[in-house]
């Protein structure tokens, strides 16, 4: 792992941690994409790198920001929305732990989950982003 460019990539780790936790990926019907959403699956989720806050002068904590969108079928709502709050569920246990190579004291949601409406297609896109307090492992 240390040779993977990518290790570092708070986004990547956490869709990693969400696939390894079953709540997406390939034994699910819901796959997962890191730093874009393609125009098919209809239903998918996908997390994306999102700025974050200044790196904390006394200690090696970095604050990440990671977005997380789902979407699903057209005309449904219910299943990306469902599907969103799954994932903040299995998030809300990320407390002192070591996902690929960071370790991150927590991950919180900075906002609640957002609506963002439809697509062109008729697809219910949801999104939260959550904010990391992390540390090289």
């Amino acid at each position: 792992m240390a040779n993977d460019p990518n290790a570092a990539l708070p986004y990547l780790e956490i869709a990693g941690y969400l696939a390894g936790q079953g709540v997406v990926g390939p034994d699910t019907d819901w796959p997962i994409y890191t730093g874009f959403m393609p125009a098919e699956p209809h239903q998918l989720v996908a997390t994306f790198p999102a700025g974050g806050l200044m790196p904390e002068q006394k200690n090696s904590l970095r604050h990440p920001q990671v977005q997380i969108r789902v979407r699903g079928v057209p005309h449904d709502q219910t299943p990306p929305y469902e599907k969103i709050e799954e994932i903040m569920a299995t998030l809300r246990g990320v407390i002192n732990m070591t996902i690929g190579a960071g370790y991150y004291a927590h991950l919180i949601p900075t906002t609640d989950v957002l609506a963002l409406g439809r697509d062109g297609s008729g697809r219910f896109e949801y999104t939260v982003t959550y904010r990391a307090a992390r540390s090289a492992a």
